[in-house]
């Protein structure tokens, strides 16, 4: 006679904040998506903006957009680690909706002035750091979500990172 294994009952309540955690993470996987849409609709516009500055000099344009993405790096390696402690400390949702913000703003100014070389390096630097200054805490906020299963969280996060994915695509 084979053994059978106790049925666990959820209650009203488990089952209510399980739904509630998957409605977040499904809000924070969309969330992704549209971040990095709206950030990739305007990386194929910033190479011809360069290149009229540098007025049709293509090697030109190259090394300034080699050195516009070396300039971001260090920003990003230097501040990122600050945003994510900073996310740790006065929560995941100020950081998530920053980001955004931060981005309309500067990809505004850019589309004001966009014979501004500055305005563009600022943008650059800037943009792409807010690209990690909401996934980051986007990631952590699944983290925190699902911390006591593994599974489900593994679940979350591929979801969430499909969502970047399409949204790359899309954008």
């Amino acid at each position: 006679m084979a053994t059978e294994k106790p049925v666990e009952k959820v209650s009203g309540e488990e089952d209510a904040e399980a739904k509630q955690k998957n409605r977040i993470a499904k809000n924070i996987a969309m969330a992704s998506g549209f971040m990095m849409m709206a950030q990739t609709m305007c990386v194929p516009t910033r190479a011809p903006m360069i290149l009229a500055i540098k007025k049709g000099d293509a090697a030109a344009t190259a090394r300034t957009m080699g050195l516009m993405s070396m300039c971001a790096a260090l920003v990003e390696l230097v501040l990122n680690p600050v945003l994510g402690k900073l996310s740790d400390e006065y929560g995941r949702r100020p950081f998530m909706m920053l980001a955004p913000a931060v981005n309309a703003f500067l990809h505004l100014c850019v589309s004001a002035f966009p014979t501004s070389l500055a305005m563009q390096f600022v943008d650059r630097m800037i943009s792409g750091m807010m690209i990690f200054g909401f996934a980051a805490p986007a990631q952590a906020a699944m983290a925190d979500l699902f911390a006591s299963d593994p599974a489900k969280l593994g679940i979350m996060s591929s979801q969430a990172a499909a969502w970047f994915g399409v949204g790359c695509t899309v954008g």
